[in-house]
């Protein structure tokens, strides 16, 4: 679920600013996005949870200590 709304606001964020901006700012839209931070967010959350999946499927026995 995180990593779904992490990818989405990719996409969304500049239409969400598309939309609610239009009327007050003429200008482009494209250097006021933080796309770079959206980025580090999306990676910072995927390399946890993949490290978390592969090691309760690889290695199950290791989880409880992980977890603690």
């Amino acid at each position: 679920m995180t990593t779904c709304s992490t990818f989405f606001a990719l996409g969304m964020m500049p239409l969400l600013l598309y939309i609610y901006s239009k009327g007050i700012y003429d200008g482009n839209l494209k250097d006021k996005v933080p796309y770079g931070g959206i980025m580090v967010s999306l990676i910072l959350v995927l390399i946890p949870c993949t490290i978390g999946i592969i090691l309760n499927a690889k290695w199950p026995q290791y989880v409880p200590y992980v977890t603690k």
